[in-house]
C-alpha cells in the first residue's frame, strides 16, 4: 500500500459509541456479562473478562441499558468476528475485546435496535 492510500473500510455498518455503559450477557460464554462500547446496525463491540480463550461461535447474547425504562434486547444470535486479548491478569483471567455481527434478527429486534441506536448513542459529524 502507498503511504497516501488510506486503508480500506471492511466495515459495511457506522459503529455508534454509547451515552452510557450497557450490560452484555451471554449464553455459553466462558464469562457471564461484559460491556458494551460500540453498536451497528450489523453487529456490536464488547470488552469482557474470561478465563478462557475458546468460546463458541455462533453464541447468543442479550444487552440491557440501565436507564428508565430500561432497554432490553434478547435472544440475538451473533457470529464472532474477532477476539483480541487486550490484558492478562495472572496465568488464566484475560480482558478481552470482542466484536460479533448479527446472524439473524427479527422485525421486533431491528424494531428495538435502531431505538437503541437513535436514543442511546452519540451523535457523531461524518
Amino acid at each position: 500500500m502507498n503511504v497516501n492510500e488510506k486503508p480500506t473500510e471492511r466495515r459495511s455498518h457506522h459503529r455508534f459509541q454509547l451515552k452510557a455503559p450497557a450490560l452484555v450477557r451471554f449464553k455459553d460464554f466462558s464469562s457471564n456479562f461484559g460491556t458494551l462500547y460500540n453498536v451497528s446496525h450489523g453487529g456490536v463491540g464488547f470488552r469482557v473478562l474470561s478465563l478462557q480463550n475458546d468460546d463458541p461461535d455462533p453464541l447468543e447474547l442479550s444487552i440491557t441499558i440501565p436507564c428508565e425504562p430500561p432497554v432490553h434486547m434478547d435472544d440475538l444470535l451473533c457470529q464472532l468476528i474477532y477476539n483480541r486479548n487486550d490484558r492478562r491478569f495472572g496465568e488464566q483471567l484475560h480482558l478481552k475485546s470482542c466484536g460479533v455481527k448479527f446472524l439473524q434478527l427479527s422485525d421486533a429486534q431491528r424494531l428495538q435496535l435502531e431505538k437503541l441506536i437513535h436514543h442511546h448513542t452519540l451523535v457523531e459529524d461524518s
